[in-house]
């Protein structure tokens, strides 16, 4: 194979989603690795910090990147890098106090999974910004650090303890090592721009306040209502099974939707066939799965009921991402109204079946979510969902 076929095929790699998701699911790779090796206590200790930095930076997120991907977005990059500047450090200090404060995580812990948010929180910026320009060797070079820095976290958790903590930093600080400094530039105000975002995006910032903050009530609920053990089972099945529909959401969606064709909807069809389809056979097969994989029957009907909603929630996703790319409308609405209700659903149905029936929580989100995306709602004074 010639250099040229090489640097072709190459090229055909889609870098920039999967620097997105490097970006975007590091932690949660902690906490699933934490979690099938059995240490699920800090599995469980990794998702309650994690839930609380969800509440802060997911919530002033403000679909940052579906607003940088649209052409026609007013916002401009050195607006949403300004905001995020200003917000970061006291956000970060807000989760370090709350969760020692509240819970019984460990300090170190808690201190790198802060400085890994605060990384990937400015990173996801100039990601977008680069993908948008189509800066090839970015999305490369940005790709392969995060690839090398938890490859080297995990592999070094197993084999050895030295050096651990040293590590843990470099993955830590590794979002902003390439091209962060960019953003210091942009404290300062660029002529006839305005300082910070304009009442716009308070709209943007209220939706994705709902589902962060929906998030973390989730979790200490679960948590609250079962045991730490119990919950870091749960979170890692959510996790697992949820991860397609994540990928899909927040990676290859705002992606795809810009450039989607004939053949892109077939290979979804056929990948929410795919994962719908095993999910049920997981839920069928627990019993027998659970005595070879080693874990409950529980955690292996938890896997397959997310498999199975993970399908349901891409398409819900899809609606979603459309409305804030393709035409400009709020989602704030059925954003509020999906994840309020789970959130009240989930001590009735505890009380009601028992602690076996959490294993479907993330089925009955999809569910909620597709729902709410598919009624016709509509707000007036140019945020409006106009469904057909």
């Amino acid at each position: 194979m010639s250099p040229g076929t090489i640097n072709f095929v190459i090229r055909k790699i889609p870098f920039y989603p999967l620097a997105i998701a490097s970006n975007l699911f590091s932690i949660t790779a902690l906490l699933i690795f934490f979690g099938v090796t059995g240490n699920v206590e800090l599995s469980a200790d990794i998702a309650v910090v994690q839930g609380a930095m969800l509440t802060i930076f997911l919530a002033f997120s403000g679909n940052a990147r579906n607003i940088l991907l649209s052409s026609s977005s007013n916002i401009s990059l050195a607006q949403l890098g300004r905001f995020r500047l200003l917000l970061v450090l006291p956000f970060g200090l807000f989760v370090y106090f709350f969760c020692l404060s509240i819970f019984d995580v460990q300090i170190f812990i808690t201190c790198a999974l802060i400085v890994r948010r605060c990384s990937e929180w400015l990173a996801e910026l100039i990601i977008s910004e680069k993908e948008q320009k189509g800066c090839y060797s970015y999305g490369r070079n940005y790709l392969l650090l995060q690839i090398i820095s938890l490859s080297t976290l995990l592999l070094h958790n197993v084999v050895s303890e030295n050096f651990y903590e040293l590590i843990f930093c470099f993955w830590a600080v590794t979002p902003v090592l390439l091209g962060g400094g960019r953003l210091l530039h942009f404290l300062r105000r660029a002529d006839k721009e305005k300082y910070l975002p304009g009442i716009e995006y308070v709209f943007h910032l209220g939706s994705s306040w709902v589902i962060a903050t929906t998030t973390f009530v989730f979790r200490v609920m679960v948590i609250a209502l079962t045991s730490k053990a119990i919950g870091g089972e749960l979170f890692t099945a959510f996790a697992i099974g949820g991860m397609l529909s994540s990928i899909y959401t927040y990676v290859v969606g705002p992606s795809l939707i810009l450039k989607e064709t004939r053949k892109t909807r077939r290979i979804l069809y056929s990948v929410l066939f795919s994962c719908a389809a095993s999910g049920v056979a997981i839920i069928l097969l627990s019993d027998a799965i659970s005595k070879i994989i080693g874990n409950s029957v529980l955690f292996c009907q938890a896997l397959g009921f997310s498999m199975l909603g993970s399908a349901i929630m891409i398409v819900s996703q899809r609606k979603r991402i459309i409305l804030l790319q393709l035409k400009q409308e709020s989602v704030f609405v059925p954003d509020v109204l999906s994840n309020l209700l789970i959130v009240a659903v989930v001590p009735l149905i505890y009380y009601i079946a028992g602690p076996s029936v959490l294993s479907a929580l993330f089925l009955c989100s999809a569910c909620l979510t597709y729902l709410f995306y598919s009624l016709p709602i509509e707000v007036k004074k140019g945020y409006s969902f106009e469904r057909s």
